[in-house]
């Protein structure tokens, strides 16, 4: 386990290089530029990286970054995480079933060139595929939250903030890629965050719900707000989005 885990850092790395020449580059790499936009034009980019996890992350989330989610006038399924908590504990709940957790941040760089966790994401790897869970695999994104708009200006990020809602799920595309899972993600799309979020997640990140024939999900019943991403889906998704890669 400890050497695999060291292969996916090192493919991480790797794919985050840009030196790299696209020979070299079988697999996408996260994205390196989130688009501001003003009035549904893009009018700037913030530059960004995706990065494993740490515990000053998810301190610096609850502290500088929770408040503003607490504040938010649009309902926030993340409004009780406690980030310092879900990257501890969680993942000690999907050993026992020999599954791993994948923890990731979005940083993102202020005016005065600080890398800031913007984005934070929790991925179990080798979660039974939603529409097929007893022949495939796939990466489950267990957790995804982006900073409210209204916390960027305090941190040191002036003009218009970076959106960071689709490239939360491109970050768990590119994982799913590097992760062996060739793409397939599936999520559980929060009631908390109501109509809102599912539609985001069907229109805008254009992921495929999963129809009422299946019955439950796990000891789950499906209450028709599980997502997925098939290879195919996954690839399309991912060219749509290399201008920021």
């Amino acid at each position: 386990a400890a050497f695999d885990f060291l292969a996916l850092v090192l493919k991480c790395q790797q794919y985050n290089d840009p030196t790299m020449s696209d020979l070299q580059q079988p697999w996408p790499r996260y994205a390196r530029a989130a688009p501001c936009y003003q009035n549904k034009v893009e009018v700037a980019r913030v530059p960004l990286r995706v990065g494993l996890m740490r515990a000053q992350d998810a301190t610096f989330w609850q502290q500088r970054v929770h408040p503003y989610i607490l504040a938010s006038q649009e309902p926030r399924a993340d409004a009780r995480w406690d980030w310092r908590v879900l990257r501890r504990v969680l993942p000690l709940s999907q050993w026992v079933k020999r599954r791993r957790c994948l923890t990731l941040t979005t940083y993102v760089r202020n005016d005065a060139g600080e890398a800031l966790p913007a984005a934070m994401h929790l991925l179990i790897e080798g979660y039974p595929h939603l529409p097929d869970p007893k022949q495939l695999t796939a990466h489950f994104l267990w957790f995804v939250a982006a900073a409210p708009k209204e916390a960027f200006a305090p941190l040191g990020l002036t003009g218009p903030a970076p959106a960071l809602g689709r490239l939360g799920i491109d970050s768990a595309l590119v994982a799913s890629m590097l992760g062996d899972s060739q793409g397939r993600i599936g999520l559980h799309c929060a009631v908390a965050g109501g109509p809102r979020l599912s539609d985001f997640y069907a229109k805008h990140c254009k992921l495929v719900n999963l129809g009422p024939d299946t019955a439950r999900v796990g000891f789950r019943r499906n209450d028709g707000r599980y997502f997925y991403s098939e290879p195919e889906l996954a690839e399309s998704l991912l060219r749509e989005l290399d201008a920021f890669r």
